[in-house]
């Protein structure tokens, strides 16, 4: 298992057929993942076999940041990124 939240998994190899499904109490396959850079909790890039990128980032505009912007955080580099404003605008975050 490379990845856990509340309702999701993230493995290296497929679950049993008997845990997936549309019934309640089964997991639903989202997507199969090529690659994936895992920062913390609900801060991840997927790339997905078609070359797609699934970027999640909680309290940060997915489309702010790259897959490049994850290996850099791997490498303990900072990066910039819009955070979500609720208000009008947004804010621009980084190292001082």
């Amino acid at each position: 298992m490379y990845y856990m939240d509340t309702n999701s998994l993230i493995l290296d190899k497929p679950l049993s057929k008997k845990y997936v499904g549309n019934e309640i109490g089964k997991f639903k396959l989202e997507h199969l993942v090529s690659k994936g850079y895992f920062i913390s909790s609900k801060t991840y890039c997927l790339i997905i076999p078609d070359g797609t990128n699934i970027i999640k980032a909680k309290g940060i505009i997915s489309k702010s940041l790259s897959e490049k912007d994850f290996i850099k955080l791997l490498n303990a580099k900072d990066v910039k990124a819009t955070k979500i404003n609720y208000k009008k605008g947004g804010v621009s975050i980084g190292s001082k």
